[in-house]
This record gives structure tokens, sequence and C-alpha cells, in this order.
């Protein structure tokens, strides 16, 4: 995360395997930045709720860490399909 944000808003939940239990959640800074919340690490993410769409994917991209890019885009991808 770089230094500086005005101000963020939640856009989505990280699941755990409880699709109840939230573990974390996805913020977007006013630069169009993506950022985990967690809060609990020790727990597995199986689910965001909602899914990113392709288009805030895309536009965050070039302002978020490609870690953080590969994991949102991981799990925005195995929601979309597993609701299909």
């Amino acid at each position: 995360m770089t230094q500086g944000h005005d101000e963020a808003a939640p856009v989505a939940r990280l699941l755990g395997e409880e699709s109840t239990q939230t573990v974390g959640w996805v913020f977007l800074w006013s630069d169009m930045e993506l950022a985990v919340l967690w809060l609990d690490k020790t727990k597995v993410v199986q689910a965001i709720d909602p899914p990113l769409s392709s288009d805030l994917l895309n536009i965050a991209r070039a302002q978020t860490p490609e870690k953080v890019m590969a994991v949102l885009d991981a799990l925005c991808n195995a929601t979309r399909a597993s609701t299909m």
C-alpha cells in the first residue's frame, strides 16, 4: 500500500470456509488502489462477496501491488465459477 491515501471504502468481504465467516475486507482507496484488511490471517479464504467486476480489477491494476491483484483475481474467478 502506498502512502498518502485520503479515503477508502469497503467493496467486498473475504469469506472463510463457512460462507458466513468474514476473514477480511477489500477496500478501494480514492486513488483506485485495492487493499486487504485481514481480520483473521489464520483462516483460509474461500470466496469473495461480491466478486469484483473485471472493469474495477483492470482499473485498480495500475495502483495495486501484483501480489494483492493475484489473490483478488483468483478469488473473483473462483467465486464466479462456483456460482455458475
